[in-house]
């Protein structure tokens, strides 16, 4: 969807909205299976030091910008 909002010139604001909450859903979905599979199976073991640029350490940072936005956004702090 993201795709055919960016090759055309004029698309309803609908169609990109629609791609953003897959991106967002599917962000999501992930990072809650891997919190679910550690749960089940290994318990308490960390998936990742915080900061470690590992690949689940960047899912968090998503996950959890998607999921307080509305606060990151309001107070200004946004990180890249």
């Amino acid at each position: 969807m993201l795709d055919e909002f960016l090759s055309h010139d004029k698309v309803s604001i609908s169609t990109y909205l629609s791609a953003v909450v897959c991106i967002e859903t599917s962000v999501s979905h992930l990072y809650q299976a891997y919190m679910l599979d550690n749960k089940m199976i290994d318990g308490d073991n960390k998936l990742f030091i915080k900061n470690d640029s590992s690949s689940i350490d960047r899912l968090n940072k998503l996950y959890n910008a998607s999921k307080h936005y509305d606060s990151t956004i309001s107070s200004g702090i946004i990180e890249e």
